[in-house]
């Protein structure tokens, strides 16, 4: 889960270190590119499965609903 969190958060930092790397010193072909990096890394990285995506929050509503299905079957279960 921490590594989903590192590279969500190491994704959005790619615009970041391409416009802190002096690109206007650089040739006008390297500024393209960078210019496309840049304008891809704007959308953070997620990593999905199916239909929702693996995130710290995904993970702990995941728990939480986890517990309170357990608590409701130990609730039946002990009557």
């Amino acid at each position: 889960c921490r590594n989903i969190y590192l590279l969500n958060f190491q994704s959005q930092e790619i615009t970041q270190a391409c416009y802190m790397s002096k690109w206007n010193e650089c040739d006008i072909k390297i500024q393209k590119i960078l210019l496309i990096i840049m304008r891809r890394a704007i959308k953070p990285l997620y990593l999905t499965s199916y239909i929702f995506d693996l995130t710290l929050e995904t993970f702990i509503k995941v728990l939480k609903s986890s517990y309170s299905y357990m608590a409701i079957l130990n609730t039946i279960y002990n009557e």
